[in-house]
């Protein structure tokens, strides 16, 4: 009868009734041993700090208490505090040299961290809402079914019954670390970090909260405390939490300011020191991502789910990197209309394209397209048809080389024009993604009037691009452009941008100053015949000495429902532009995309652009869609 009391007030949390029940007056223990023993029943509700203390306080009075000295290890295994339960069972050992349990609990502890991975024990399985309907009063079914809300992105849910048991068990290391995780997964950062705090107030010495408070500080995009929050990791003298602080937080900033190669290199090292910390894993797959390593992301998430097969986001990711895998079909509608400079510009173009793209070992693209083209001039009787297709190869080599290369072959339909090849080439170096050196060559056609179709003016083009993000915020592209035209005219086209965004993701205000240089050998000659135009020699825009000046304002907002690298992708980008140039030619340009990726498989994208000035205009529009396997 005494053990059923026991446990019913163990359930309902009524602990020193539970003790008083189970333990007659006559045979109490002394007084550490009846607080260890009371505090154990609520270590069942996830209050270890409590039981921590305790324990401590024992050992200073019994020192050679092997049980107790193994419980404190377990303790801290329990709550994740792997560096700290390792140097605990070497020192215990180092007192009981001939201990086999200790022994087995070193290797047991060697195993959990190799091969069982990071254990949030945040992700439960289905039923996950039979325990609380169980037994509405139970801490354990109350707090499971918190915990499994949070990992199917039911935050609201999940945090109404957080708050609750954080105001009734306050202190309570378990509550509260799954109270500051939801709050994190629904994005409210600033709250989570302040419940961090409370975890880390109750014990200092528990690097876990510390450390979880600036990943989440990182996400918040506070760069500046994220990095403080990691430095006081170097205050608990453990010389591996030392040293894993300080490759994370040293592999954060690089990620930050999207020095990936670099990052990487700090990941590795990370995770040779914590092969159980998912973070690590995940954030090296992200950035394998980001450089166009998929095949390397792909296995990196097969890692993570071997050890934690329900981890949310890895699943998600995961699934959409087999995807991106998959072969893919685009639609795609291409309107180009453009007026003025006298009789240089007066074309409309449109343009249907239809791709076939299959991913070569995911990093690899071979794609094919057939495209119909119509061209008609202005203030003329001619339109001109064309087919066409296209062979395209790229892909990323290596996380410091990467190129492309395509060939189109045109023909037209109208008035026995032939045909027409164009096509370009390009390689990109990236240097530690401090900076990225393209070259590149390209054929283009040069079609802007009538005069120009029906001539078949082609340009060669030999370029020179350099980029770098100076920082997350600060950026500068620059591009040097030498152009042969197929008429024996030659001339160059360099431009500069610098740009600065004041806001961060995902909502980035970005101001942009651009500059840029023209000049070409031989100008526009017009044959007349009496008053009419007959035709042009270099029929196309022939600037000379020419330079151009801009301020681009750009407003870019991510609406993605995951904000990591390969999820389904929605946002809008709207930029306004203002320019002048040295002839005194001031314009305003509009550009608007909206990308929308749905349903895991579809895409459909929308753009525009209508540009104004006393000299020249110009429209575009471009929708395309297309669907992935």
């Amino acid at each position: 009868m005494k053990i059923v009391i026991f446990l019913s007030c163990l359930f309902f949390s009524f602990n020193t009734l539970a003790f008083e029940t189970i333990v007659p007056k006559e045979n109490r223990i002394p007084d550490f041993e009846a607080k260890l023993l009371l505090d154990e029943t609520e270590n069942i509700w996830g209050d270890f700090y409590r039981i921590e203390l305790v324990y401590r306080e024992y050992l200073k009075n019994y020192p050679d208490d092997l049980k107790v000295h193994l419980k404190l290890a377990d303790v801290l295994t329990t709550t994740e505090r792997y560096e700290e339960s390792e140097e605990m069972y070497n020192d215990i050992l180092l007192k009981f040299p001939n201990e086999k349990k200790i022994i087995d609990k070193i290797n047991e502890l060697k195993f959990l961290q190799k091969e069982e991975g990071f254990q949030k024990k945040l992700i439960i399985k289905e039923p996950t809402i039979s325990p609380l309907i169980k037994d509405p009063k139970s801490i354990a079914a109350r707090l499971e079914t918190a915990e499994s809300l949070g990992v199917k992105h039911k935050y609201e849910e999940s945090i109404k019954i957080l708050e609750e048991l954080a105001d009734k068990f306050p202190g309570n290391r378990k509550i509260y670390i799954t109270y500051a995780r939801v709050l994190s997964w629904s994005k409210k950062y600033n709250k989570s970090i302040e419940i961090y705090k409370k975890i880390h107030e109750a014990n200092k010495a528990d690097p876990i909260p510390i450390r979880e408070m600036a990943r989440v500080a990182i996400w918040g995009k506070d760069i500046d405390n994220a990095l403080k929050y990691y430095e006081m990791l170097y205050e608990i003298p453990i010389y591996k939490i030392q040293r894993s602080a300080y490759l994370e937080r040293e592999e954060k900033y690089l990620s930050y300011n999207k020095r990936f190669v670099p990052a990487s290199e700090k990941l590795e090292e990370l995770i040779k020191l914590q092969p159980w910390n998912l973070e690590a894993i995940f954030d090296l797959a992200q950035i394998q991502c980001s450089l166009g390593l998929c095949n390397l992301e792909k296995n990196i998430y097969k890692k993570i789910l071997e050890i934690e097969p329900l981890h949310s986001i890895a699943v998600i990711a995961a699934e959409k990197q087999q995807i991106r895998s998959n072969p893919l079909v685009d639609l795609r509608y291409n309107y180009w209309n453009e007026y003025g400079r006298g009789e240089l510009s007066k074309i409309a173009i449109h343009n249907l394209n239809l791709s076939g793209v299959i991913p070569i070992n995911c990093k690899y693209k071979l794609s094919l397209s057939a495209h119909n083209s119509k061209y008609k001039p202005k203030d003329k009787p001619n339109n001109y048809s064309r087919t066409g297709h296209t062979i395209n190869f790229n892909g990323v080599i290596s996380p410091a080389l990467q190129g492309s290369i395509s060939w189109t072959k045109k023909y037209y339909q109208d008035y026995d024009m032939g045909n027409t090849d164009t096509g370009y080439a390009s390689l990109w170096v990236n240097l530690r993604n401090y900076a990225k050196i393209g070259i590149g060559y390209e054929k283009t056609d040069e079609l802007y009037n009538d005069f120009s179709v029906r001539q078949k003016i082609q340009a060669d083009s030999f370029w020179l691009n350099l980029t770098s993000d100076i920082n997350r915020r600060l950026s500068i592209d620059g591009k040097a452009k030498y152009l042969s035209y197929s008429d024996n005219n030659s001339g160059q086209h360099d431009s500069i941008a610098i740009g600065y965004a004041f806001t961060d993701h995902p909502k980035i205000l970005k101001f942009i100053l651009t500059g840029e240089f023209r000049d070409v050998k031989n100008e526009n000659i017009f044959h007349y015949n009496g008053n009419s135009l007959i035709d042009i020699t270099h029929p196309y825009w022939t600037p000379k000495n020419y330079w151009g000046t801009g301020l681009t304002i750009e407003w870019y907002h991510d609406l993605s429902k995951f904000l990591f690298c390969g999820s389904d992708l929605h946002f809008y980008d709207i930029a306004l532009s203002l320019g002048n140039d040295s002839t005194s030619n001031p314009s305003v340009r509009i550009d608007a995309k909206w990308h929308y990726e749905f349903k895991k498989h579809w895409l459909i994208n929308i753009e525009g652009m209508i540009h104004r000035s006393n000299e020249w205009d110009a429209e575009s529009f471009i929708l395309g869609l297309h669907y992935q396997f």
